[in-house]
């Protein structure tokens, strides 16, 4: 999947999703 259109889909979820969900899912894409 191509990080910026990963990137753009948790900007749009992290309104609704919990920041800490949006981070660990950040963490998983920097591995």
């Amino acid at each position: 999947m191509n990080n910026a259109y990963a990137l753009g889909e948790l900007k749009q979820t992290s309104a609704r999703w919990d920041n800490r969900r949006v981070f660990r899912i950040l963490g998983l894409l920097r591995e």
